[in-house]
């Protein structure tokens, strides 16, 4: 994680530590570590209010990468921008009802490369 702050860094390595001693399915074990990762970060900068870690997507990937924010809490937030691919598929169904009309589903998949990282203030 480059540069990023040790707080960072450290909430990365305990959650992937976790998910390991977690093991099975990777989505199951990737849920349980984000609790986990958010705990380690919140006392790695002082914060026990601090939980879990949430991710907002900006959108599909562009030209190999993905932007989205990771969120500890609304003062703890980063920018990031990691190598992802997106597919995009067209059905007219909408939260599992039929709908008159095409609906685009993208579907996005992570490398796992990371290319940057920002503080949000």
């Amino acid at each position: 994680m480059g540069d990023t702050s040790t707080a960072l860094q450290g909430a990365a390595i305990g959650h992937f530590l976790n998910e390991v001693q977690v093991g099975g399915e990777f989505n199951t074990a990737h849920q349980v570590s984000l609790g986990v990762e958010g705990k380690v970060y919140g006392e790695l900068v002082g914060d026990n209010t601090i939980t879990t870690r949430l991710d907002i997507p900006a959108g599909g990937a562009v030209d190999g990468y993905q932007t989205f924010t990771r969120e500890y809490n609304s003062t703890n937030r980063f920018e990031m921008q990691q190598g992802a691919s997106s597919t995009t598929t067209t059905t007219n169904m909408l939260n599992g009802i039929k709908v008159p009309f095409p609906v685009k589903n993208v579907t996005t998949t992570p490398t796992g490369e990371l290319k940057s990282v920002k503080k949000l203030l």
